[in-house]
């Protein structure tokens, strides 16, 4: 349902007067982790060790100790800013490896300086568990709470904008789609306001540039957002001038064409700050963890295999007359082509293809033994060789077929930006009921959607995550054939 200017108005309105803000939550919360860690440790410590006046001080500056280094960390994770609330998984994902690395820690301080002894390990594990168990409740309660409060008014961050103009509105439209109920637009201010209106889209004009001085000192209001051209040096310059008179943020809006960017961020080479408009999906460190973990699963589910991959190579052998293997150029990493390996599942004397027609249900191409193989997808273990040779990864965008590509690619715009890393032999749109067969342009957009959505929100958990649930379709058989 659309928002009237009078909604927005009174929102504004509510938020800026009496309601909780959001930045008190999270300015509270570090001390929430705190007291809840040493509360825990503790606990167990009366629970397993036992209150003794000689002993309690080891233990209690390891308490302390640890739930403050745990809570910095996680502070410099970024865990205690509003992404908490939106990306719960990544936020559980942080907790754990943090928590696990600085309980890690301390044992391994405590082994190299000869002191394991003075510690219970009863304690030690008990105390970590608790606490990631805590953690992990706290944070669900803390969602739950915010967006309850936020939803019925009585806790956000109060908005306005500056400037009735291209970039308000693209900032307003992303604001909207994020739907988060915390982030309250209080109203628009603009010197140009008898040739605007009193509103701008949803939201009301509340006056001029001047007006707003007097605004923001009767009502809270935590965030000024500048929307003007960054060409609008000497405004922008004065603006942020008479908002230091202001207890408030000043955030300038990225210029128009920072809204062509997914994950735009700023970048400094030297001194001089840049926008990034697009990112290397998987580099660095983040390329190597991908790159060991390929490896290493790679062989370990190859060994695993093997037995049944001779078992299959003489059944495909002894069903049809033909290759063990089926070799196909496909379109891999920057777009460079490679041979990716398969089972062999369909008669090999059907003739030329040159459109390579995807297999359908009931496919009379397909032998019986590779209708087996399809079902449960064991037609694609011989791409654990593309894995390890090093033209594809365990997971990532599945390889089109060349006239496959040829034919999307017109159609589909970025198409080619599933290229941007490895193809995998499983991925994310297979696993949100998009395998198999493609009947339309429109199914294809949607797998490349999940592709691009894989790219750029890729993690080894991610990875682990694909991989867990690929075992599940397969086992389903769902678009199997």
């Amino acid at each position: 349902m659309a928002v009237t200017a009078a909604e927005e108005a009174r929102d504004g309105q509510r938020v800026a007067r009496g309601s909780i803000p959001l930045s008190l939550l999270l300015t509270v919360l570090p001390l929430a982790d705190f007291l809840l860690i040493a509360a825990s440790g503790f606990f167990f410590y009366l629970t397993y060790v036992g209150y003794s006046q000689a002993g309690i001080g080891p233990y209690m500056l390891t308490v302390f100790a640890l739930a403050a280094i745990t809570v910095f960390i996680q502070r410099s994770r970024g865990t205690y800013d509003t992404t908490m609330f939106i990306e719960s998984f990544w936020q559980a994902k942080t907790i754990l490896a943090v928590t696990t690395a600085t309980f890690g820690g301390f044992v391994v301080i405590a082994f190299a300086l000869k002191v394991t002894e003075e510690f219970s390990r009863v304690w030690v594990f008990s105390w970590y568990l608790s606490s990631i168990g805590l953690l992990f409740w706290r944070v669900g309660l803390t969602r739950l709470l915010t967006y309850q409060l936020a939803a019925s008014g009585r806790m956000g961050r109060s908005i306005v904008v500056i400037g009735a103009t291209d970039q308000a509105h693209a900032f307003l439209a992303q604001l909207r789609r994020m739907n988060h109920p915390w982030n309250v637009v209080a109203g628009i201010f603009d010197d140009r306001i008898s040739r605007i209106g009193p509103t701008f889209g949803p939201y009301p004009v509340l006056g001029t540039t001047a007006d707003l001085m007097d605004f923001a000192r009767s009502h809270r209001v935590d965030e000024v957002v500048i929307c003007m051209p960054w060409s609008a040096e000497r405004r922008i310059s004065e603006f942020i001038e008479q908002m230091r008179e202001l207890p408030v943020y000043v955030r300038l809006a990225s210029d128009l064409a920072g809204y062509l960017s997914t994950t735009p961020k700023l970048t400094l080479i030297g001194r001089i700050p840049l926008l990034d408009m697009l990112n290397k999906p998987i580099d660095g460190w983040r390329l190597i963890a991908k790159l060991i973990s390929d490896k290493i699963l790679g062989i370990l589910i190859l060994l695993v295999s093997l037995p049944l991959m001779a078992l299959i190579a003489i059944a495909v052998k002894l069903d049809s007359p033909g290759p063990i293997l089926f070799r196909q150029t496909r379109y891999g990493f920057n777009n460079r082509p490679f041979e990716l390996l398969k089972f062999r599942t369909m008669r090999a004397d059907r003739g030329d293809e040159p459109d390579v027609p995807q297999a359908t249900k009931n496919d009379p191409r397909v032998t019986r033994v590779g209708a087996f193989l399809r079902r449960w997808s064991l037609d694609e273990l011989p791409q654990l060789f593309n894995v390890l040779a090093g033209d594809m990864s365990l997971v990532g965008p599945r390889p089109h077929a060349v006239a496959h590509n040829e034919s999307y690619a017109p159609q589909i715009h970025a198409y080619f930006s599933r290229h941007r890393v490895k193809p995998g032999l499983t991925g994310w749109a297979q696993v949100n009921n998009l395998r198999g067969e493609t009947q339309t342009v429109e199914q294809m957009k949607a797998r490349i959607a999940f592709d691009v959505d894989y790219i750029e929100n890729w993690s080894l958990m991610f990875d682990m995550r694909i991989l867990i649930r690929t075992v599940l379709v397969v086992i389903r058989g769902e678009n199997a054939y």
